[in-house]
């Protein structure tokens, strides 16, 4: 509707429309022109002229301190002590040389050589068969005496004879008395070559002795009763036989010190030309002047000698040189030293070596590397280590490296600890 009033200038704003509402009339921003970005090469104003302080608190300053720490520990940890040592010389002049008398040992060895030969000689030949047989006395306790040519007989009677006189001794107890002899056959021949067997000794036949003493081949190669032979062909000749016997002999010889020698290990050490080689048995089967198209020899020979103990002679040898007998245990010779000795004698019944020592010798200093590495580590201060080398006479001089340089003081664990000897 129009209002009445004639002087009221009407606005079509003032017109609302029947059943709407007002809407509430939108806020529009007004647009400013943006600022001008100030150039690149130059910093904002707030930056020109205006340091900002730097702020250092409990965070950063923890941070420096654990650092310090870490660097500091790894440097402790890791440092050094080296120690350079130098050992003592004990040079001694022997002039002429000095009497020295040393322990040993002996030693022994054995050799066989054996070799065949042929046999050339044909001869007219006729040899009994011999053997080793033990004879018992199951009879009492007296000894009873046989004479030489005592008949002992097999059980298919052949008669054999003892070589030599003997003794049989009575029996002890429950055991027989025993003995050994050798016994030749009573005829040449073949049929006497009975091996090994049983004897009665004939004697003693019709006595109560006959059934108590008896004999018995040994049981090894001696215990064969052979050699038994009559008639012509083929036999050992004596040159032949001496011939390969010599030759086997000279091997042993050649053989025996060379043996003896490499049996020998450190630390024993034998003098030169101190070995004694023996031939113990030469042989030949048959026997020269016995039936046979070929023979054998054989040859044993036994070396023997006495070594000494590298530490026995030095010691023997400090005790000479040494007037300060504490040192000894501090000084040795060192392992390339050749142990001299001139014009060597050698006790078996004594076990020793007696000689005389000539020319230069020198000692050298023993540093316990393990003992002093424990006795270093357990000392607390630098300053005592020079009383700790000096319970060492063996040490000269030792020269000690720290790293780093600046810091000085004993590791506490052994591998921070190097130790050289020279």
């Amino acid at each position: 509707m129009f209002s009445s009033d004639k002087n009221q200038k009407r606005v079509i704003s003032d017109i609302r429309p029947a059943g709407g509402t007002r809407k509430t009339p939108m806020l529009v921003q007004k647009k400013h022109a943006p600022e001008p970005l100030p150039p690149r090469h130059q910093p904002p104003e707030h930056a020109i002229g205006d340091k900002k302080p730097l702020r250092f608190g409990f965070r950063q300053a923890m941070i420096i301190a654990g650092a310090v720490v870490v660097v500091g520990a790894s440097i402790w940890w890791s440092s050094t002590l080296t120690l350079v040592i130098k050992k003592q010389e004990r040079k001694f002049n022997m002039g002429e040389g000095i009497p020295l008398m040393v322990a040993a040992k002996e030693f022994k060895t054995e050799i066989v050589e054996r070799g065949e030969g042929a046999s050339t000689n044909v001869e007219a030949f006729s040899r009994r068969a011999s053997g080793t047989v033990i004879v018992y006395n199951n009879y009492s306790s007296e000894p009873q005496v046989l004479v030489k040519n005592t008949r002992f007989q097999t059980p298919k009677g052949l008669i054999f004879r003892a070589a030599a006189r003997v003794v049989v001794p009575g029996k002890k107890s429950d055991k027989p008395g025993s003995v050994e002899v050798e016994i030749t056959a009573d005829e040449p021949g073949e049929k006497y070559n009975v091996g090994r067997s049983d004897f009665k000794i004939p004697g003693f036949a019709s006595t109560p002795k006959y059934d108590k003493f008896y004999a018995r081949s040994r049981a090894d190669a001696l215990g064969d009763i052979k050699g038994g032979a009559a008639g012509q062909g083929k036999v050992v000749g004596k040159a032949e036989a001496e011939a390969l016997i010599k030759s086997l002999e000279e091997k042993v010889k050649a053989n025996l010190a060379a043996k003896l020698a490499s049996e020998i290990k450190d630390p024993y050490i034998i003098f030169s030309d101190t070995i004694e080689a023996t031939v113990t048995l030469r042989v030949t089967d048959p026997p020269a002047g016995a039936p046979g198209d070929k023979f054998f020899g054989e040859v044993r020979g036994e070396a023997k000698v006495l070594a000494v103990d590298r530490a026995a002679y030095q010691s023997a040898l400090a005790n000479i040189l040494f007037e300060d007998k504490a040192l000894i245990a501090s000084f040795t010779l060192p392992a390339s030293t050749k142990l001299a000795c001139e014009k060597p004698k050698l006790d078996y019944a004594k076990s020793s070596i007696s000689c005389t020592v000539q020319g230069e010798m020198m000692f050298e200093g023993v540093v316990p590397v393990d003992v002093l590495r424990g006795k270093v580590l357990a000392t607390r201060k630098v300053a005592d280590l020079e009383a700790v080398f000096k319970l060492y006479p063996g040490i000269k001089k030792v020269e000690q490296t720290y790293r780093p340089a600046f810091l000085k003081r004993i590791p506490s664990r052994p591998g921070q600890l190097i130790i050289q000897v020279r």
